[in-house]
């Protein structure tokens, strides 16, 4: 984006081609008026003096240039779009990339995590039955010890 505006500054001061003794510039900033010796402005005559260009010449150099410069800012500005959507793209591919991982991992997680509650229930049957077991026993000791007593 710089090195294009650097050109555009560059294309713009280059004196004119039209003479081998520069005479004028292509430069599209505003100077300050010239004025006389006694400070009024000088008044620009329409007038083709000597080696100068007509007026009209004049004219379409200088939209020349504006064009040349609008074109120098239009190409930057591409190209400033064009790096954006490139890094939107390599930022999205790599978002894509982070979400797919994710994915993986969150579904590993989930059937770790279901292979746990499976292992926990199992136990927990497990301890039920041998609970209700104990409890069969106990009932078995507590009746076998009673009928002892009462014999």
């Amino acid at each position: 984006g710089l090195q294009d505006a650097v050109d555009v500054r560059f294309i713009a001061y280059q004196p004119c081609s039209c003479n081998p003794k520069p005479h004028h510039t292509n430069n599209t900033t505003t100077m300050a008026p010239k004025t006389t010796k006694g400070g009024k402005p000088k008044s620009k005559s329409k007038k083709n003096k000597g080696g100068s260009k007509p007026e009209s010449e004049l004219r379409e150099e200088k939209e020349r240039l504006e064009l040349i410069e609008k074109l120098a800012l239009l190409e930057a500005e591409k190209n400033r779009d064009v790096a954006l959507t490139e890094e939107l793209e390599r930022q999205t591919s790599h978002l894509k990339d982070d979400w797919e991982i994710l994915k993986k991992e969150k579904r590993e997680k989930e059937r770790i995590l279901l292979e746990k509650q499976h292992r926990l229930q199992k136990i927990k049957d497990e301890h039920t039955l041998k609970l209700s077991e104990i409890k069969r026993q106990i009932k078995e000791l507590l009746f076998a010890n009673q009928d002892e007593l009462s014999e």
